[in-house]
């Protein structure tokens, strides 16, 4: 069986209720580089998440698939997987997320306290709730019923 040597590459995927992963290496062929996907399985779920950096050795295993090219025609690739892996070296392992960090736009809004239009009204002011607040808001809206020209529901 022929053997696979890979080194710092980064785990990209779990799958397979924790018993697997997909790890991707760069490849360069003809001065071009592309990723070259690697599936591994365990008999047990592994503690390894994305962004984890393994380097291993193990048997290489392939099987083929067939796909269809942007052209519509058929095309064929190979599956590719490392058998009986063994670790080389010790798992860099991924800074882990704040789950609660802002993920998505980077940019931070103005706390709610310093915007005006979601200030607290002064103390002892008349607050308006429910149906005050929308007829203040939309003075022809109909309670209970649609069509307001001026309200939005």
């Amino acid at each position: 069986m022929a053997q696979v040597k890979l080194e710092n590459v980064e785990v990209s995927g779990i799958f397979w209720e924790g018993k697997g992963l997909r790890v991707k290496d760069m490849i360069t062929v003809s001065g071009n580089t592309f990723p070259q996907i690697f599936s591994i399985f365990f008999d047990t779920p592994h503690d390894y998440k994305v962004g984890d950096i393994l380097s291993m050795v193990g048997e290489l295993g392939a099987s083929p698939k067939e796909f269809e090219k942007a052209d519509g025609t058929q095309g064929f690739a190979a599956n590719l997987s490392v058998n009986k892996m063994v670790l080389t070296a010790e798992p860099i392992r991924a800074p882990q997320q704040d789950p609660w960090a802002n993920q998505g736009d980077q940019r931070q809004a103005p706390p709610l306290a310093q915007d005006p239009q979601y200030a607290q009204p002064p103390q002892g002011a008349p607050v308006k709730t429910q149906e005050a607040a929308i007829l203040e808001q939309w003075p022809g809206a109909q309670i209970g019923q649609a069509g307001a020209a001026d309200a939005p529901f």
